[in-house]
């Protein structure tokens, strides 16, 4: 009797905690539902990985909110989000660090790797993206883009875009959302000043497209993003 009473006290603890984790589990799909629209699978995923302590490889085409997915995350439990950008050279001791023998102290000693990965929008992409009026539809809601850019815009330039959301409310009756969205083109010798005077070396640049592997020759005329890596300079 005592093993069967046992068994139940677990059966019960089990219960409540399973219920516990669904009422936390709904909780954070209300939040991000509130921000990302149209993409219940992947919020259901998301939740079902974070509770579990597991790993998410969130895979799709450029600029529809896998970022903003992980942010998301991280802001609705109190958590951090850091981002780290690789390039195929992209070694896991550049980010985390790396155990080197000192003859000074004759031990091990702990160097972290502090490796910075950006990327930046290229000329391509103000030229075309920021110039362009564009709509698509998302589950019930529907997004509008207009490009307030100029086609020949030249390095350096200030482009802007405004984005409209509309969702469907109850009845006839329609939300809607509205940013503008003003970004500053950087020419390259601009960032790599800039990087020099924090204290950073450019150890790699990198062009890259959708769809297109990353190029180790970027050409801004050719490539919407310019991706780079900088690594504190030794002293």
């Amino acid at each position: 009797m005592a093993q069967v009473a046992a068994g139940g006290h677990v059966e019960d603890a089990a219960a409540h905690h399973a219920g516990e984790v669904a009422e936390l589990g709904g909780a954070l799909l209300t939040n991000l539902s509130t921000v990302i629209r149209g993409k219940p699978e992947a919020l259901h995923l998301g939740v079902i990985a974070l509770l579990s302590g597991g790993h998410l490889l969130v895979e799709d085409v450029p600029g529809v909110a896998k970022t903003l997915l992980a942010k998301a995350m991280a802001q609705s439990v109190g958590g951090s989000f850091r981002r780290v950008q690789g390039t195929p050279d992209l070694l896991p001791s550049d980010v985390t660090g790396v155990t080197v023998y000192s003859r000074a102290t004759g031990a091990f000693e702990f160097r972290p790797g502090g490796i910075f990965v950006f990327d930046l929008n290229s000329l391509l992409t103000y030229r075309q993206l920021f110039t362009r009026d564009m709509a698509t539809e998302v589950g019930d809601a529907f997004f509008c883009w207009r490009g307030e850019g100029d086609p020949d815009c030249k390095p350096g330039s200030v482009c802007a875009a405004t984005i409209e959301a509309f969702a469907s409310a109850h009845g006839p009756w329609w939300r809607r959302a509205s940013s503008r969205h003003v970004q500053r083109h950087y020419p390259r010798s601009e960032v790599l000043e800039a990087l020099h005077a924090a204290g950073l070396d450019c150890v790699a640049l990198k062009g890259q497209s959708p769809g297109v592997r990353v190029s180790d020759e970027p050409d801004e005329s050719l490539h919407t993003k310019l991706i780079y890596a900088a690594k504190r300079r030794e002293v």
